[in-house]
């Protein structure tokens, strides 16, 4: 299944001036990243709750309705997500949640604003703060 969306115009606005704040931090410090995907059709969210790589199995979700945004760490060898990767996930999401206001991070579902969660680790995953 290669339905993978990585267009950032495909974002709703207050969600990619995000993006585009985030795309910053990537540029200004040399990070590793690009976008990875934007706006999930509802098949695709179903077929990555399948394979466990979501908990929201149906279009609710903030990737289906525009309102998320994953990257990825982007090197010689291509898209990677290998543990000994998570110290440039944790780079740029730290210098993230604290550059940029109204973004919650992938790793931080539990919301102890520890950077790590016990229950489910999406260091690439972003989403908008509906205030």
């Amino acid at each position: 299944m290669n339905d993978i969306i990585r267009n950032p115009d495909l974002l709703n606005d207050e969600t990619k001036s995000l993006w585009v704040k985030q795309e910053g931090i990537i540029v200004i410090y040399r990070l590793p990243f690009q976008l990875f995907e934007t706006r999930r059709s509802p098949e695709r969210q179903k077929y990555l709750f399948s394979i466990g790589a979501t908990k929201i199995e149906d279009a609710t979700g903030n990737h289906c309705t525009g309102d998320a945004w994953d990257v990825a760490k982007w090197g010689k060898d291509g898209w990677s997500w290998k543990d000994e990767d998570v110290f440039w996930y944790q780079v740029l999401g730290i210098l993230t949640v604290n550059l940029i206001a109204n973004i919650k991070w992938g790793a931080d579902w539990n919301g102890k604003n520890f950077w790590y969660d016990e229950k489910f680790r999406d260091y690439g995953h972003y989403e908008r703060v509906r205030i």
